[in-house]
């Protein structure tokens, strides 16, 4: 059996000052959202395309905390992590 791995790295803005909030365990959790912008040279006019895609990136615990400390809006950070795709249901639609 190969080996697999769940890595990602971000560098990008942080689109708004994250809160800080707590679970009912009160373990602290900071969310916030990444954008990364790709660039690209168009072949046929030679036009600079640019597409930004945002991030939902969680922390939790004193990772958190720090986060919530030195994070704010617009500021650039270098994010590595795993991916963890979750879903949830609301009137019956996942």
């Amino acid at each position: 059996m190969a080996a697999s791995v769940n890595e990602v790295r971000l560098i990008g803005n942080i689109g708004r000052t994250p809160e800080l909030n707590y679970l009912p365990s009160g373990m602290p959790v900071v969310d916030l959202s990444v954008a990364t912008t790709s660039r690209r040279k168009e072949k046929e006019t030679g036009d600079w395309l640019e597409k930004t895609q945002w991030h939902r990136v969680v922390f939790y615990g004193n990772t958190a905390l720090a986060v919530a400390e030195y994070a704010t809006k617009s500021r650039q950070v270098y994010i590595e992590g795993e991916i963890d795709y979750d879903s949830y249901e609301k009137n019956g639609v996942t």
